[in-house]
């Protein structure tokens, strides 16, 4: 059985995606803090600040 849960041409969406989180995750390591900026709204994230 094969299941295909993201369509072939999609692939390139997902990678930029997961590269997009990696970059927050890891300023979010490095800072304590997540910034507003493009890598948190590429991958699709939001957070809360308060």
């Amino acid at each position: 059985t094969r299941m295909r849960l993201v369509p072939p041409e999609a692939w390139p969406e997902v990678a930029a995606r997961g590269r997009a989180v990696r970059r927050v995750w890891a300023d979010f390591a490095r800072t304590g803090t997540v910034a507003a900026d493009a890598d948190a709204r590429a991958c699709g994230m939001r957070f809360e600040r308060g």
